[in-house]
């Protein structure tokens, strides 16, 4: 779809949220990142309800395995295709929040599992890279074909990235909006900016991704990165192990081939929403000034957030469920 062919919405939606200032200690980005895990734990039960209803899915890609986990609601035609963070996956504390707010509102909710994430972590011997996400819009595209109505888009942090990208290839037309929330815009501007303790979170992730694998699969061996700690050295590392096609001379050539750029903002096939917080310590907000003012996109930032919490209150609802709502003509 041309660009000029693109309705967004106006940014006019964005004076509603100006205000949002959560009570502490959810204004601090620190503690609300971290405190959002508990939104699985205050809000169990719901949470429990729904996955009692959930129809899991395995679907194959060319030689990967993915999983979709759907939550149908009577009667709806409304769909939301959810994408996890980075190793995250149907569980993850933000999935879930979307997975209660949206169901709350009767839609049908799908939320995919892309290479390694949750339960496809052991499913394939090859390692997810950040350039699965065509892989990820051909395991999108099995499931919307079996679902009548309309198609909505979101993703979290990486899953925000892959949202966005795969809205710009031709499966993007199938969708009636894209969201990214907290999404990696600059995978190098963020690693050369992260926070120490979420240097080692991620380095955590990975280093329960190389033994599974190790677990699963007699002739890999990936001891040698246990104990390395600088996430840059590590992918330098490690590339030419996961993408041997390619040869990147310089880590900065990997890094750029999924940036969020101007450019390949312009190659969007639907409407997109990206929305993000001025204190996010994962994603900095300045790597996302270049698309703070471009036309076919509507930027929506708040003050306070973090990294894909916004939680609002002790009752650990979700303010971004909530402006999303609004972009998605849910009010």
């Amino acid at each position: 779809m041309p660009q000029n062919h693109l309705k967004m919405t106006s940014n006019q939606n964005y004076s509603k949220y100006k205000n949002y200032e959560p009570p502490f200690p959810f204004n601090k980005p620190y503690s609300t990142t971290v405190l959002s895990k508990l939104r699985r734990i205050v809000k169990f039960r719901a949470i429990r309800a729904l996955n009692a209803k959930t129809i899991r899915r395995v679907i194959a890609v060319d030689e990967f395995k993915m999983t979709s986990y759907t939550n149908l609601s009577k009667g709806s035609t409304k769909n939301l295709y959810l994408l996890p963070g980075y190793l995250g996956n149907n569980n993850s504390s933000y999935m879930l929040s979307a997975l209660l707010y949206y169901a709350n509102k009767g839609w049908n909710i799908h939320r995919i599992n892309p290479v390694d994430h949750g339960d496809t972590l052991l499913m394939n011997k090859k390692f997810f890279n950040a350039l699965h996400h065509e892989i990820t819009s051909k395991a999108l595209e099995k499931v919307v074909k079996d679902h009548a109505g309309d198609h909505y888009l979101m993703g979290f942090s990486f899953g925000g990235n892959f949202a966005l990208r795969i809205a710009m290839l031709d499966m993007g037309v199938k969708f009636k909006r894209v969201v990214a929330i907290s999404p990696m815009i600059d995978h190098e501007n963020s690693l050369e900016q992260l926070p120490l303790f979420f240097q080692r979170y991620y380095n955590k992730k990975w280093v329960k991704t190389f033994k599974a694998k190790e677990t699963m699969w007699e002739d890999q061996d990936f001891k040698k990165y246990y104990k390395m700690r600088d996430l840059k050295e590590m992918m330098k590392e490690w590339l030419p192990f996961v993408l041997p096609e390619y040869d990147f001379n310089d880590l900065s050539d990997f890094f750029e081939m999924y940036k969020i750029s101007v450019d390949k903002i312009q190659q969007l096939k639907t409407q997109a929403s990206i929305i993000m917080s001025a204190d996010d310590p994962v994603v900095p907000i300045d790597s996302a000034k270049h698309l703070q003012k471009i036309n076919n996109i509507n930027f929506l930032q708040t003050k306070f957030g973090g990294h894909n919490s916004f939680t609002e209150n002790f009752s650990f609802d979700d303010y971004s469920m909530k402006i999303a709502a609004s972009e998605l003509g849910e009010e």
